[in-house]
């Protein structure tokens, strides 16, 4: 009766048990319908799921992985309807700011730093849900400074797609280019952070098995979660999403706090 879970548990990760398995493939496929509907949040609610019973270490390059394939899995379906524009200085201001925000995170407080992200974020996202509209003219500045701003916010806290969904949601780019857009643009930034955690020897055999262990799941919830923005009008998405990034924002400032009174304890 054992002998097939017994021949599982060979092939899970390290530290895996069945029970690990079970729980993280539930937690990737609903991170995965929220992908797939939004076009954003994978890694927030993988990373923030997975970490309550793995090491981060173990946790965030394998998210990684399935966020890119999860983005080139998505790709083909939106890509006319990219903005190119806003996607073009987005990349730029990542190449530019994601180096910068590593640099002034040496000697920062990251989880300070994480907690006044995400609550900028909620901020903004809160006014959002109030039908805010920001009085900055939405041109190549504008979308430049964005794409600057989320690229520090990648590397001081790899929380730089909130910064862009933020300002995308306030210019008057349609709900379709935005879910489009932001999916493209996670194309590179995991992309980049998977090269820079291969160079910190983060990327290896464990992390491959681990994303095969859970790539169908994600997929599913994809899959899932594409079926149901097909269904939603544009009013109703832009209140799902700006609703997601409240959900997000809040859970970033949470563990925040919650990890600097496990640290002052």
């Amino acid at each position: 009766m054992s002998a097939v879970p017994d021949l599982i548990a060979v092939w899970l990760p390290a530290g895996w048990t069945l029970g690990t398995l079970l729980a993280g493939a539930l937690a990737i496929a609903l991170a995965g319908v929220v992908r797939g509907l939004t076009g954003f949040g994978f890694s927030a609610l993988a990373v923030s799921s997975l970490s309550l019973w793995l090491p981060p270490a173990q946790v965030v390059p394998p998210v990684l992985l399935l966020e890119v394939l999860a983005s080139f899995w998505l790709l083909p379906s939106v890509w006319r309807d990219i903005h190119w524009n806003w996607m073009a200085w987005l990349v730029v201001g990542n190449v530019v700011g994601i180096p910068l925000g590593v640099l002034l995170l040496a000697d920062g407080d990251a989880n300070l730093v994480k907690a006044a992200i995400a609550a900028l974020v909620l901020v903004f996202a809160i006014a959002l849900a109030r039908r805010w509209r920001p009085p900055w003219h939405d041109g190549r500045a504008t979308r430049l400074a964005t794409g600057l701003v989320s690229g520090l916010c990648n590397g001081l806290a790899a929380i730089g797609g909130l910064a862009a969904v933020v300002m995308l949601l306030s210019s008057a780019v349609a709900v379709a280019s935005t879910r489009a857009t932001l999916i493209g643009l996670f194309v590179f930034i995991d992309l980049y952070s998977l090269a820079v955690a291969s160079g910190h020897g983060l990327v290896g055999s464990t992390m491959l098995v681990t994303t095969a262990w859970l790539l169908l799941p994600m997929l599913a919830g994809v899959a899932v979660g594409s079926r149901w923005y097909a269904r939603v009008d544009e009013q109703r998405f832009r209140r799902v999403v700006v609703f997601t990034l409240i959900a997000l924002a809040s859970l970033g400032l949470a563990a925040a706090i919650g990890r600097a009174v496990a640290g002052a304890s």
